[in-house]
């Protein structure tokens, strides 16, 4: 793949040489204890003139790693220059050649380098060298619907029929499906949005009705005055600009009920005896919140294989003797978990920016503040292109998509 082609064919140079059987000690506690370096290749000294001529900067040293991020291989490679000026030389030429600096970091006169074919991955990589100082502001217009209750296995079957009504309002057939459909859903005139402020930027609705407007925590509520529908089912168009940052643990300016964040509910069944059992055998070599966590999410990840009906919300205890499920059982699994370790979870329904609808979670860990993590990921904390839309407290989905969100990033 493209990716993972080195400037100069330098992998193919660097492979020549025998592996040697050290770790560059920054490397290993950087990343991930779960991330292991599989392979260290360091570019013998007289062979670095020639680089230093090609990228136009003198370099130093440059150290090469494989590592093992799940089943999906990292390559990070070091490029120490002896200044920062001819490090910013190296940077430019290497961002020039490629026509994009998204694989590239300039650390004062380090120039690091990550391929991967997981672009998320490659951004929690980029995260952990240099965590983002940037807020992002999505743009965002939506047409919701919102609910009370619903068949959350017909929610993807019921969000494709209304994208297909946009394209062919005529269709007979696609209307008489959506209202036999519908009736699996109960809808209402309260609609409930994520409200986090991220480093002083509160999101912003814009709604295509009356409304009367209310919040808690990190919850705004509107209520709809006479809300507009289509097909007896409400279609409300709003207008959102919603500030995230990428790898970042949210701090709220709330105490945090745990009992409320742990009781378990029919969506998560923390309590279940076997849910206890398999939960004692993940934590027996645990000690901190963290380490709680960490292993939680390892296990969800190694164990729930990602597989099953596009859009699936098979209900916890089947997924975890199916042992498979999408993006919403994963996270469903992965908060019952964390739930019956008396760690506060929650989940965030939303979009990911080149993926599609997604459900992930934010657990509450002391000191640390909201924890985001992407059941789906073998990793914690996700990027800047997730974008929240609700914060689902009790498992009740709190709207369905009509179509497929409009996304932009704003300044």
């Amino acid at each position: 793949m493209k990716t993972w082609k080195y400037t100069f064919n330098i992998i193919l140079f660097l492979f020549a040489f025998n592996t040697i059987p050290y770790c560059q000690p920054v490397i290993e506690k950087i990343v991930p204890a779960n991330w292991p370096i599989r392979n260290y290749i360091s570019v013998p000294k007289n062979q670095l003139p020639s680089f230093s001529q090609k990228l136009g900067g003198e370099i130093v040293s440059i150290e090469n790693y494989i590592l093992a991020v799940g089943e999906i291989p990292l390559q990070i490679n070091v490029v120490e220059c002896s200044n920062d000026s001819e490090a910013q030389n190296v940077y430019h030429t290497l961002a020039t050649l490629q026509k994009t600096d998204e694989n590239y970091l300039l650390i004062h006169h380090t120039v690091y380098e990550f391929l991967c074919k997981n672009s998320l991955i490659l951004k929690k990589a980029k995260s952990l060298f240099h965590p983002s100082e940037n807020t992002i502001i999505w743009n965002v217009e939506l047409d919701i619907a919102p609910l009370t209750n619903s068949d959350d296995m017909e929610f993807n079957n019921l969000f494709n029929l209304l994208c297909a009504y946009n394209n062919d309002k005529n269709n007979a057939e696609i209307e008489e499906k959506i209202l036999q459909q519908s009736k699996s859903f109960t809808f209402t005139d309260i609609i409930t949005f994520n409200n986090k402020t991220i480093h002083s930027i509160k999101p912003k609705y814009q709604i295509n009705a009356d409304t009367l407007e209310s919040s808690k925590n990190d919850i705004v509520v509107f209520k709809v005055n006479d809300p507009p529908q289509e097909l007896t089912i409400p279609k409300i168009h709003v207008v959102a600009s919603i500030p995230v940052r990428g790898f970042t643990n949210y701090k709220p300016q709330y105490d945090i009920d745990v009992d409320f964040y742990t009781t378990p509910n029919m969506y998560w069944p923390s309590d279940n005896p076997e849910i206890l059992s398999l939960l004692k055998e993940i934590l027996k070599e645990t000690d901190t919140e963290v380490q709680k966590l960490e292993a939680i999410q390892e296990w969800v990840y190694s164990n729930i294989r990602y597989d099953g009906i596009m859009g699936s919300r098979y209900g916890t205890l089947q997924v975890l003797h199916q042992k498979y499920g999408r993006c919403w059982d994963k996270c469903d699994m992965f908060v019952t978990l964390c739930r019956a370790a008396h760690l506060p979870a929650r989940q965030i329904g939303g979009w990911v920016q080149g993926m599609g609808g997604h459900v992930w979670a934010e657990v509450y860990i002391q000191h640390e503040g909201w924890v985001s993590v992407d059941a789906t990921a073998p990793f914690l904390g996700v990027s800047d292109d997730y974008v929240p839309f609700f914060i689902i407290e009790t498992g009740k989905i709190p709207a369905v998509y009509w179509d497929v969100p409009v996304l932009k990033k704003g300044k």
